[in-house]
């Protein structure tokens, strides 16, 4: 049967939408009821932007999910190997639709995703679990897998695995991730001569995940957390490299980010901003993550459990660390690393300035096979870069 409405096109399948709900919508107690929704029971198409209005007023009182099958989406990539289809254009529509309508993104499966997934506005992506659905990032070292540009994202129960075909380059630790919150290096935009300051992130939510690197990727780091990011709460997270030809980085990178960077870069959000003028680097403006709580996580097969560049009231906790050590003298891994950024508040945005490296907090750590940089378990201040 299908129906056509002034907002969206509905094919209905085995599981009908209940009476009096949007078809092509599902609530929480109707999609633990149809199972069949894995294979599709319907297909949503996406019309003005009036219409998407209209969508998040009608869909948001009622908690309505929606599964990228009903986009299109196959979900049939295998997560080691990246075999299976390429599942770019629906997961874009079914985040598109959810970040217009309020609507929850839940996984059934597994997809393959070429490029950076950019989430610029508040979403949750929920799925059946990190041993039973997720996302195969099919990225290059100089972008993110999934990036959080926005508050008030909330990513759970599911698996996000990142391939990169080269090793990212130093200075470029926050692409070529699994999960990046926040943007490194921010274009500097000016309404006149007043500099337009890149919004906060907060309220983000990563929540039971399993953090992977597929065969053949190289090496990157998992998660990063970067620029103006604060308040985010990571709990339940499994950190798994998958040999040590590709292994994770650091399971953990939280570092400064800055305006003022005079070379092309990527605007706020992926998205062109005009009119562009570059502040010089003697302007720069800093920008500190600060009030991160991470808890419940297990490492494996993973460089450095976290580096901490310039950042402020981070809290670490309840760790399962097992170390690689790849055999190269100096060059084994490491628990923490405080690294050089501006600690000397010399460019700190004034939320920031005078709190960088206050209150950082490592507790109940079990660690093996931690050899370190000149067997150091903890580096303060590596200036190596």
């Amino acid at each position: 049967m299908t129906e056509q409405t002034g907002l969206i096109k509905t094919i209905n399948g085995p599981h009908e939408a209940p009476e009096g709900r949007r078809p092509g919508l599902v609530n929480r107690r109707g999609f633990l009821l149809a199972s069949g929704l894995t294979t599709a029971s319907a297909i949503v198409t996406m019309h003005s932007a009036d219409a998407l209005a209209q969508a998040r007023k009608q869909a948001a009182p009622f908690g309505f999910m929606v599964t990228p099958q009903q986009f299109g989406a196959i979900g049939d990539v295998d997560m080691a190997t990246g075999r299976g289809t390429d599942d770019t254009a629906a997961l874009k529509a079914a985040r598109d639709f959810c970040e217009a309508s309020g609507a929850m993104l839940v996984l059934t499966s597994y997809y393959k995703y070429t490029g950076t997934l950019e989430l610029n506005a508040p979403i949750k992506i929920d799925g059946i679990g990190r041993h039973a659905c997720g996302l195969y990032m099919d990225i290059d070292r100089e972008i993110e897998g999934v990036h959080i540009n926005s508050s008030d994202v909330s990513i759970e129960n599911l698996e996000v695995a990142a391939h990169i075909p080269r090793t990212i380059q130093n200075g470029q630790g926050t692409y070529g991730t699994c999960i990046t919150i926040g943007t490194l290096f921010y274009r500097a935009v000016f309404s006149g001569p007043t500099l337009i300051e890149p919004d906060p992130i907060t309220g983000t939510i990563l929540r039971a995940l399993k953090l992977t690197r597929a065969e053949g990727s190289a090496s990157g780091h998992a998660l990063a957390i970067t620029g103006r990011a604060s308040g985010a709460s990571i709990t339940d997270i499994d950190f798994i490299g998958a040999s040590p030809a590709a292994r994770h980085g650091d399971a953990i990178l939280i570092h400064w980010g800055t305006t003022g960077r005079d070379f092309p870069l990527k605007a706020q959000g992926g998205a062109p901003v005009a009119p562009l003028v570059l502040r010089k680097e003697a302007q720069a403006t800093t920008y500190h993550p600060n009030n991160i709580t991470i808890d419940d996580i297990r490492v494996r097969n993973t460089g450095r459990l976290a580096a901490l560049s310039s950042v402020y009231n981070i809290s670490i906790t309840n760790v399962d660390f097992d170390g690689l050590d790849d055999g190269e003298a100096g060059n084994g891994v490491q628990l923490i690393d405080l690294v050089v950024g501006d600690e000397a508040d010399r460019y700190a945005h004034p939320d920031d300035a005078g709190k960088v490296y206050h209150n950082i907090k490592v507790a109940n750590v079990l660690a093996r096979n931690v050899t370190g940089s000149g067997r150091n378990a903890l580096a303060l201040i590596d200036v190596s870069g």
